[in-house]
């Protein structure tokens, strides 16, 4: 019933602008600039553990229940300190279905995250990713393991947003015709990967429009193309 309640998982986040660059490509900050909810970062972690285990949590992409768990970790009022948030991840993260999870969430986001690594959990998110999908369902069964759980995605990799920047935030653009002043806004979460949208001065009378892909440390444009494709339309 929560799972209903609650929706979609990349409904979780809200709308946000901000004055910088966004999303944040700074380790520290991938998951705490995140517009969580705000009665998601209430849950607990005895829901937040029935939640990323439930075969009814609604996912476009198994790729965004591990980036809710890191965001939930980072903003939840409920812990106080890193060392606690590193035990509950490694206590969160066997629901997880990372055989599920594309190969370029990996190899973008999951292999970079400060949490698996501060932990020293990559090995095994990698051992349960590609790799194990030919487990038989009854050997993952006697593992204790998700192995063998279903793909939850319950619809294409097509996300469609439709968001607005106020007059005010387009303003500021016009003063400093000269400078890389940007507005940037916060769409949401899109298979795993935060989305904002940004509006760049770059000349007299023109103005630039561009999506952010976000991921955790700054790689360049070729590294992206990769390890991460998107096909995204304005």
């Amino acid at each position: 019933m929560l799972s209903k309640a609650l929706g979609f998982v990349d409904r979780y986040f809200e709308e946000d602008t901000t004055e910088t660059c966004y999303p944040s490509i700074r380790e520290t900050a991938f998951y705490k600039l995140a517009p969580l909810r705000a009665d998601t970062k209430m849950l607990s972690a005895v829901v937040m553990e029935v939640l990323l285990g439930c075969e009814k949590l609604q996912l476009r992409s198994e790729n965004d229940a591990y980036h809710l768990l890191c965001a939930w970790l980072s903003q939840t009022l409920r812990l106080s300190c890193e060392d606690d948030r590193r035990a509950l991840f490694k206590q969160l993260l066997p629901p997880l279905r990372f055989h599920h999870m594309s190969h370029d969430y990996l190899c973008a986001v999951v292999s970079a995250c400060l949490y698996a690594n501060a932990s020293g959990l990559l090995p095994y998110i990698l051992s349960r990713s590609h790799a194990m999908r030919t487990v038989p369902l009854a050997l993952a069964k006697e593992r204790g393991s998700y192995l063998g759980g279903r793909d939850r995605r319950a619809s294409g990799m097509e996300y469609t947003f439709q968001s607005h920047l106020a007059l005010a935030d387009l303003q500021s653009l016009q003063n400093h015709p000269q400078e890389p002043n940007h507005a940037h806004k916060y769409l949401g979460v899109v298979a795993g990967f935060p989305v904002a949208m940004a509006v760049r001065h770059r000349s007299n009378h023109i103005l630039g429009g561009y999506v952010h892909v976000g991921t955790p440390v700054r790689v360049n444009l070729s590294a992206i193309e990769r390890c991460a494709c998107f096909n995204i339309s304005l």
